[in-house]
């Protein structure tokens, strides 16, 4: 929001790393840890007027299952096990 641009948040599934990117820039990047897996249907996107596309992530690690979603009207991030 503070930069006036839709910031995209995917997985890089391939390096296992989460990234953070402002149309190319990649502005930052977050590795996984080796027995976490995600499952990302498509991209999260942040917009500038604090809006965020309405799509769930799934985060596995063990046992333990997480979804992680973006409220499309609020652009707050939501997690509940699943």
């Amino acid at each position: 929001m503070t930069k006036g641009a839709a910031i995209t948040v995917r997985l890089d599934a391939a390096h296992s790393q989460i990234l953070e990117l402002s149309g190319k820039m990649v502005l930052r990047k977050v590795s996984l840890p080796k027995e976490a897996v995600l499952v990302v249907p498509m991209p999260l996107v942040f917009q500038p007027d604090g809006l965020g596309t309405a799509v769930s992530w799934v985060l596995q690690v063990g046992a333990r299952r997480l979804s992680v979603s973006v409220s499309p009207l609020t652009g707050r991030i939501v997690t509940h096990d699943v």
